[in-house]
């Protein structure tokens, strides 16, 4: 089916219009240069053949709910809505000059290290519309576009609604979207972002729709077929660990009861994949501003602190550093994705629809299974307490493991024996002694006919070992290709050194922190 054609750009006083950006099902979208202040935008602009009296409501809810997140840093920014002279209402918004992540994983899938940040950024802005008790509804990786810094930031709040209104599944995105989503009667909520997160997240790793299947029939019906019944496609990809497609699985669970409850339960999954693969920890941007400032802060005592979600009250500057508070805390492994957590703080909102109902303090978090060599994890019950207290119940909970010594304190309370909640399991923290993968040795190269040979060895082998090698671009992200030889010939550079890194990989998706790394010249 072809594209209609744009309709004319309007006129707007203040504004030059410079080309078109996009057409979609209601608007077409613009590039302009505003006078005051000088700058590049983008602005949204509502068909003039429109007539239907919801779509001209729906684009007016749109600005409404950008306008009241678009403070978010992974949010686009909408800076003023109008309607032009002829009578078409529009939206300025942010103007994010970068391919949006669906033209840029098409082009090349991502790495797992940048998918991994990407959708914990993304997690923490779904979770600020969550509390402010707003659904998107609608993501995917074309809506999500890279500003000119090249951050993300979570765009086409179209069909957004409030948590908990009914409406059909019109102008959903049928690939990403949940299988509750295809029934007669909807009833948008939290878990369905969830599920689009997940499968946003899956896409960027696999560069496909996540149910795409090459060669077949991919039309809406036989789409939300396989959404409905069929189970979530591996992903096939050597540096993708387990326990990464367990995440996903998770998220993308067919019933949503079987999915992480909330989106920053999922980004804290995600962080915890960053922990055991040793990646850097990316922060959880969340906006809460209802929640009350605790200034119970214990002394540092130089000891690991489990943190939850910081809050901050916007109408109180505070007189000292602000404590976190944890009116209900998540369950999480000692040292790992909690101390991660960053809050977002402005002026408060008014919001007139109804706020989501703050989960109850018993509710359990679902995490994936350990993996079959790692040690059991005690799980400590615990009461609402201080930080101090905290770090005490967690040095309590360190067990012995073999001789070895595992930090396996939880911080979590379990659901009343009245409730059906399933049992939480969570993921053993990472022994940063024991679970240390060394990085090979004696990298070696040589500049031949064939091209630059690289040699290396494994200092520690165990059964399943694999190498994972790239020759590094600078300003680009190349994927890493996958060995099990210690021994690997790359094309040889005609206008300088070729380089090589390498790096051990177990069997349990571990692998080395740093790569081994030479250069080597003709």
């Amino acid at each position: 089916m072809s594209r209609r054609a744009a309709a004319a750009a309007p006129e707007l006083r203040g504004f030059d219009h410079v080309k078109l950006l996009g057409t979609g099902g209601f608007a077409d979208v613009h590039l302009y240069q505003q006078h005051r202040p000088r700058r590049q935008v983008a602005v949204k602009v509502l068909l003039a053949g429109v007539r239907d009296d919801e779509a001209r409501r729906r684009f007016d809810d749109e600005a409404d709910l950008m306008a009241q997140l678009s403070t978010h840093p992974f949010i686009v920014t909408v800076y003023s809505a109008d309607v032009a002279p002829d009578g078409r209402p529009f939206l300025v918004m942010e103007y994010c000059p970068h391919p949006n992540l669906g033209v840029r994983c098409q082009n090349e899938p991502f790495g797992v290290a940048e998918a991994l940040h990407t959708g914990i950024q993304l997690a923490g802005a779904v979770e600020t519309m969550h509390r402010a008790g707003i659904v998107h509804r609608d993501i995917k990786p074309a809506n999500v576009l890279v500003t000119e810094y090249r951050r993300p930031a979570l765009t086409d709040f179209g069909i957004s609604a409030v948590s908990g209104g009914q409406g059909a599944a019109q102008g959903l995105s049928v690939p990403w979207s949940p299988p509750e989503s295809f029934a007669a009667e909807t009833r948008p909520g939290p878990a369905g972002d969830v599920y689009s997160l997940g499968a946003t997240v899956y896409s960027l790793l696999s560069g496909r729709q996540p149910f795409q299947v090459p060669g077949g029939d991919n039309g809406h019906l036989a789409m939300a077929r396989r959404i409905e019944t069929q189970p979530l496609p591996p992903l096939n990809r050597p540096d993708v660990p387990e326990h990464l497609e367990l995440v996903l699985a998770t998220a993308m669970a067919k019933p949503v009861s079987g999915r992480y409850p909330t989106a920053l339960a999922f980004a804290r999954a995600l962080q915890q994949v960053q922990t055991r693969l040793q990646l850097p920890l990316t922060h959880i941007e969340v906006l809460d501003d209802a929640a009350p400032v605790d200034h119970d802060d214990d002394a540092d005592d130089g000891a690991t602190q489990i943190r939850s979600v910081v809050t901050i009250d916007p109408d109180r500057a505070p007189s000292h550093p602000v404590a976190p508070t944890p009116p209900a805390p998540q369950p999480v492994g000692q040292g790992e994705a909690a101390v991660a957590d960053t809050v977002r703080h402005g002026a408060a909102r008014t919001f007139s629809g109804p706020r989501l109902a703050t989960p109850p303090v018993d509710a359990t978090t679902p995490r994936f299974e350990p993996a079959p060599d790692e040690p059991a994890v005690a799980q400590v019950p615990h009461a609402p307490a201080s930080r101090g207290r905290l770090v005490a119940g967690i040095a309590a909970a360190v067990v012995l493991v073999g001789g070895g010594v595992a930090a396996a304190a939880l911080v979590g309370r379990g659901a009343p024996p009245d409730q059906a909640a399933p049992r939480s399991t969570v993921v053993a923290p990472v022994d940063v002694v024991a679970d240390v993968v060394p990085a090979p040795a004696g990298l070696t190269g040589t500049v031949g006919p064939d091209g630059a040979t690289f040699t290396w060895t494994n200092p520690d082998p165990a059964d399943g070992d694999l190498f994972l090698y790239r020759v590094p671009e600078a300003a680009t992200e190349v994927r890493y290709s996958t060995t099990a030889d210690t021994r690997v010939t790359v094309p040889a550079s005609d206008e300088g050194p070729t380089c090589l890194e390498v790096l051990l990989r177990r069997t349990n998706g571990r692998a080395s922190a740093a790569p081994a790394a030479t250069c080597v010249t003709p």
